[in-house]
């Protein structure tokens, strides 16, 4: 299916993807959001129930995940894309308290993610799950069985994120698919989400571009506290006090996208 096809899917009906390189894990314990507090650069003042976009930096301020944060009851979600799992789980070894009552349970080979990103993406999730689904806020998530519903998405669409059992992923996909279809639409890439996102001012921390920028040239200030020390803090600071040189920023162009157009790695927009 050629990219044009793909963008007309998200933008004009309705397109499901694999969400193949996005990672989710589950903190558990009374301590779980004070653990991923210590590895994350934004405050997380989020009730159980929502999601908090946040990053995690490396030592030069760069970041290297581009994560949720999604606190429930005693426990806490985390998506991210960027790094594996190891690297999540050696920054909160190094960086939160040893005396946590927190562990990371990796919910790979368990769960895949799946989502349905698009104007009428509300419409084939009210068939698929509940009609309630529509009033279900942006960055938030709700259970439904042993799935997880996250009202998320970069694409400037209607998104939803579908953590589903790996037993029931087959099901889903085949369900989800024919109604996707019914309403004109069809499977998108991440070729196409990550464009529909740029587009949406949102930026892809796998993209060559952003390589060693900090959120102050990428525009993401509003995920660094001001209150808190984080990994990358010292980082950012003398970044800030020096002053900013550049920073990462887009167009928008009235010709049509060719089919043959790309974004590449190492293509910068500044």
């Amino acid at each position: 299916m050629s990219l044009d096809e793909e963008y007309r899917h998200v933008r004009h009906a309705a397109a499901i993807s694999r969400m193949d390189h996005v990672t989710v894990v589950r903190i558990q314990g009374d301590d779980a959001t004070e653990a991923v507090d210590a590895i994350c650069s934004g405050d997380l003042w989020v009730r159980d129930g929502r999601m908090r976009q946040t990053l995690v930096l490396d030592d030069a301020g760069a970041p290297v995940a581009d994560v949720y944060v999604c606190p429930d009851d005693d426990s806490c979600f985390l998506m991210f894309e960027g790094v594996e799992t190891s690297e999540i789980a050696d920054a909160m070894g190094r960086h939160a308290e040893p005396d946590l009552d927190a562990e990371l349970v990796d919910l790979a080979g368990a769960y895949d993610l799946i989502s349905v990103n698009g104007p009428y993406a509300w419409e084939v999730m009210s068939k698929w799950l509940t009609p309630d689904i529509i009033g279900l806020p942006y960055l938030s998530f709700y259970h439904f069985g042993q799935s997880t519903c996250f009202r998320a998405g970069k694409t400037g669409e209607y998104g939803y994120d579908l953590l589903i059992p790996v037993d029931f992923v087959a099901e889903a996909w085949q369900e989800l698919s024919a109604l996707v279809a019914t309403i004109g639409g069809g499977e998108a890439s991440l070729r196409t989400l990550d464009l529909c996102a740029l587009e949406n001012g949102f930026f892809s921390v796998r993209h060559g571009s952003v390589s060693g920028l900090t959120p102050l040239e990428l525009q993401l200030q509003w995920r660094v506290s001001a209150r808190k020390r984080f990994p990358g803090v010292e980082a950012v600071e003398a970044r800030r006090r020096k002053g900013i040189g550049r920073r990462l920023t887009y167009f928008t162009s009235r010709e049509p996208v060719s089919p043959e157009d790309e974004i590449r790695d190492g293509d910068t927009l500044v």
